[in-house]
């Protein structure tokens, strides 16, 4: 039976968690992706091919992106503000159809924290963008 996202968090390695505790659970997440690899593609542009096509390859994997929205508080916009530009190990954790949980972990940067639209009558939004640094385990 497929899970709903509810239960669903992200921790991030950046020494707010207190003494002794390597990560803290950024809160009030509405969304996030997933961080995955990624296959880049080259195109192969010889003269002499036997038709109009390009020939794609796969080349090197790329660690990729990932991305989360939360509700906006000044505490939680500083906290990420300061982690701009600096790796830091992130902790993607779902609630699984057997019961269990489901972990995935990366390392990366935030290379964006960006206040949302700012509407009359609506939460107002930060969107944070991550660019992963290894591959994802």
């Amino acid at each position: 039976m497929p899970k709903i996202g509810l239960g669903a968090t992200l921790a991030v390695n950046d020494g707010s968690g207190g003494a002794g505790s390597a990560s803290a659970i950024i809160v009030d997440i509405m969304n996030l992706t997933v961080p995955d690899a990624e296959v880049n593609v080259v195109e192969s542009k010889r003269l002499n091919l036997s038709d109009t096509y390009l020939v794609k390859l796969a080349a090197l994997k790329e660690p990729g992106q990932f991305s989360f929205q939360y509700e906006f508080s000044t505490g939680k916009k500083t906290r990420l503000d300061a982690l701009l530009g600096s790796d830091r190990v992130f902790i993607v954790t779902l609630p699984t159809d057997t019961g269990s949980a489901w972990t995935r972990t990366t390392s990366g940067f935030i290379v964006s924290n960006k206040s949302d639209q700012v509407e009359a009558d609506a939460i107002q939004t930060v969107t944070c963008t991550v660019q992963c640094t290894g591959a994802p385990s």
